[in-house]
């Protein structure tokens, strides 16, 4: 059988992951002895926290990090190591700390987040991971703070900046964002204010 295009793509990209895997042992993954620069440098920046030398804000940045982290070596597991237990643990606690990360931004990363694609895109990924591992109450919960940040709207301040909750808007240039929030919005009968939205023309690939 002739393989489609997006097969073709898919062992492309595994081939990637796995030459990326042998490179960054010890670096973005564990070596021998179980420990990578990386991780051990987001343990470093929690203690900061932890002991109140650098702030509450700077922790939901270091708990998107981690949950990378743990996300990336969920892969490693799979694809390299042939670990399928691991990696199912990686996945759940990449998940809880992408939930923390989200939570904290919700709570306090007012205004940061309204002028990066990156930051939504990240977030409802995140967003997505809570589905795939069935945490629905943190799934719902996720998406009502987006809900609650476009009924919100964005106004601007008297210094000229944003007066925004958690996403602002949203993003146009994030059709992945619009998909998964109205796939959210479809299945549990909800809505949020398209006057408001920054939505975008089109949903490409997703239309």
């Amino acid at each position: 059988m002739i393989p489609t295009e997006n097969e073709k793509r898919l062992a492309a990209l595994l081939k990637k992951m796995k030459r990326s895997h042998k490179k960054d042992v010890g670096f973005r993954y564990p070596d021998a002895e179980g420990k990578d620069r990386n991780q051990q440098s987001y343990l470093e920046r929690i203690d900061k926290v932890r002991k109140g030398e650098s702030t509450p804000l700077f922790a939901t940045d270091v708990f998107r990090s981690i949950a990378n982290w743990y996300l990336d070596n969920c892969q490693y597991q799979i694809l390299t190591k042939k670990d399928r237990e691991t990696a199912k643990s990686y996945y759940a606690l990449s998940t809880a700390y992408a939930y923390l990360s989200v939570a904290g931004t919700a709570a306090v990363f007012k205004g940061k987040c309204s002028e990066s694609s990156y930051w939504i895109d990240a977030i409802f990924a995140h967003i997505s991971q809570a589905l795939v591992s069935g945490w629905e109450k943190e799934y719902i919960q996720m998406n009502e703070w987006a809900i609650e940040s476009i009924d919100y709207g964005r106004y601007t301040t008297k210094q000229g900046g944003y007066d925004i909750l958690f996403i602002g808007n949203g993003i146009d240039m994030c059709p992945t964002m619009w998909f998964l929030l109205d796939l959210y919005c479809a299945a549990y009968a909800r809505a949020y204010s398209r006057e408001n939205a920054d939505y975008p023309k089109d949903l490409h690939p997703y239309d």
